[in-house]
């Protein structure tokens, strides 16, 4: 549990890409899983924290899978206010001051036993999607709804 807090306060282990494992990587609900590469490549581009400088993951309900003591499991109801530009793939969103609310979301991270490292990212998957502002959306989807 004490790595899953290394990992939300580095922006899911993008600011510090040497808490992730070479064999890392991320799966979401709408693309194909992102290796190490990839997945600092697209954080870098849609930049969420300079989008949302005081996004909030407002992470609770950490818990270790019984059937795997390598993965913890948790819970997100992230928050944070448009101040910044966001860049999307095809378009940049000029901030507006809304404040995001998301749903509650499903994180898992599951670690390398030898090193430590996170091994894979699951996350974007609502729990409740009638819960907040963003459509039923988290993440970089999210944000763009606001």
């Amino acid at each position: 549990v004490i790595r899953a807090g290394a990992v939300l306060a580095s922006d899911m282990a993008t600011k510090d890409a040497t808490l992730l494992d070479d064999s890392f990587r991320w799966i979401g609900p709408n693309t194909d899983p992102l290796g190490r590469e990839d997945y600092l490549a697209a954080a870098k581009f849609f930049d969420l924290r300079a989008a949302f400088p005081d996004l909030e993951y407002r992470a609770h309900d950490f818990r270790i899978d019984e059937d795997d003591p390598l993965t913890v499991r948790f819970t997100t109801r992230t928050v944070g206010t448009m101040r910044g530009e966001l860049r999307l793939r095809t378009d940049t969103v000029s901030p507006n001051g809304k404040r995001m609310r998301c749903p509650p979301e499903a994180i898992s991270l599951t670690f390398n036993p030898q090193t430590g490292k996170l091994t894979k990212l699951v996350s974007g998957f609502t729990m409740d999607r009638l819960v907040g502002n963003t459509a039923g959306l988290c993440g970089i989807m999210a944000a763009a709804t606001i």
